[in-house]
C-alpha cells in the first residue's frame, strides 16, 4: 500500500492580488482519499513552505506516508514552496510532478511579466527547477523534483498512483478540491 499527502491550489484570479486555497489530501491506494485540510494562501505571496507544512501536519497523524506530491514548486501564482525544507520539517520525502518540461528562463520571463523579478530571494529559489529529472512511468513521461527520495522509489510510488494517465490521482484529486472550493468561496 502507498500512502501520500498530495497538495494543490484552486484557481487564481489575477496574479499579485488576493487569496486563492490550498488544499493537501491524503490519500492511500486501498482506500483513497481519507482526509483533507484546505487553508487561504496569497497569491504571490512568500508563505507556501509554511502554509503547507500546516495543513500537512493536520492530516498527517501517525501514519506511514511515503512522500509529498506537489505538481509545481509554486503555488496560488508564484508563491514559492521550499521543497528542501518542507521534507526537513515534515520529515518526508517530496516529490514534485511536472507533465511538462519546465525552464527556469520560462519561469523568469512570467516574473517579470508579473513584476515580481525584483526579488533575488525569489528568483534563486526558482532555480532548483534546474534540477529537474525525467522519469519514464507506466503511464507516460514525467518530470520531477525529489527531496528526501530517491528516483527508482519516486518511481515506483507514481506508478502506484496512475490512474487514469500520467498525472498521480490524488494530485488531480487536490487539484479539483481547491479549485471548486476557491469558486465556491469565491477567492
Amino acid at each position: 500500500m502507498v500512502r501520500v499527502i498530495a497538495c494543490d491550489d484552486g484557481e487564481v484570479r489575477k496574479l499579485g492580488e488576493g487569496h486563492t486555497i490550498a488544499v493537501c489530501t491524503r490519500w492511500s491506494n486501498e482506500y483513497g482519499l481519507e482526509d483533507l485540510a484546505a487553508a487561504p494562501i496569497p497569491v504571490d505571496g512568500s508563505n507556501a513552505t509554511n502554509i503547507l507544512l500546516n495543513l500537512i501536519n493536520k492530516i498527517k497523524y501517525n501514519y506511514i506516508i511515503h512522500a509529498i506530491l506537489l505538481d509545481s514548486i509554486t503555488i496560488a501564482g508564484f508563491n514559492y514552496i521550499n521543497i528542501a525544507r518542507l521534507s526537513t520539517l515534515s520529515s518526508l520525502p517530496v516529490i514534485t510532478v511536472y507533465t511538462y518540461e519546465p525552464r527556469f528562463d520560462r519561469l523568469f520571463k512570467a516574473l517579470k511579466i508579473a513584476r515580481l523579478d525584483g526579488n533575488p530571494d525569489r528568483i534563486n529559489s526558482l532555480k532548483i527547477i534546474n534540477n529537474i529529472i525525467h522519469l519514464s512511468t507506466g503511464k507516460g513521461e514525467l518530470y520531477v523534483l525529489i527531496e528526501g527520495i530517491n528516483a527508482t522509489l519516486a518511481r515506483r510510488i507514481l506508478n502506484q498512483l496512475q490512474v487514469f494517465d500520467r498525472k498521480p490521482i490524488p494530485l488531480r484529486l487536490a487539484h479539483y478540491i481547491a479549485s471548486a472550493l476557491s469558486r465556491i468561496l469565491s477567492l
